[in-house]
């Protein structure tokens, strides 16, 4: 028993760093299998969808009509807008009808900006259309988080927009 005391005593240091060397090579089995066992289901990494494309050439003044929903096109306004205003809210302030620039901010940036800090949080960007509203050339929505805007359609993605506040 003793010499197996002194045997330890004097390589104490080999057995602590076989000791650690073997810690380490379990840890790294375990996490290989863990690894290993995850499963991923990107639809990036998997099969493609195999999608023909169709070459189609138009005659001289041919073309096709397009239809898209309202719905749609509210959508994309209303998305468009959004993302201006939070990745870029200079560029948003163009979006803001002159009533309401003038109105509601006084003809100042600031203030706008002011505002706006206070409507954005971490869901914004995933905020959508709930309901909406079409009277004339004026489409009110309603999105998620219950914020109602206006937005006055001059043409085909020409809109200006108007704050209504947030609704119950």
């Amino acid at each position: 028993m003793d010499k197996v005391k002194n045997i330890i005593k004097d390589n104490i240091v080999w057995i602590v760093i076989l000791l650690v060397l073997i810690g380490v090579l379990v840890g790294y089995s375990i996490y290989n299998y863990i690894e290993d066992k995850k499963v991923f289901n990107d639809p990036m990494l998997s099969e493609p969808e195999n999608i023909p494309y169709v070459n189609y050439k138009y005659a001289d003044n041919e073309y096709r009509v397009i239809t898209v929903e309202k719905y749609d096109v509210f959508n994309s306004y209303y998305k468009d807008f959004i993302n201006k205003m939070v990745n870029n809210p200079k560029l948003s302030w163009d979006y803001v009808s002159d009533a309401e620039k003038k109105n509601r901010f006084n003809n100042k940036y600031e203030e706008y900006e002011k505002y706006i800090k206070t409507i954005i949080n971490a869901r914004t960007l995933n905020n959508k259309v709930d309901r909406y509203k079409v009277s004339n050339k004026t489409i009110t929505v309603i999105d998620s988080a219950n914020y109602m805007y206006e937005f006055i359609e001059n043409g085909v993605w020409n809109y200006k927009v108007a704050f209504k506040g947030q609704v119950n």
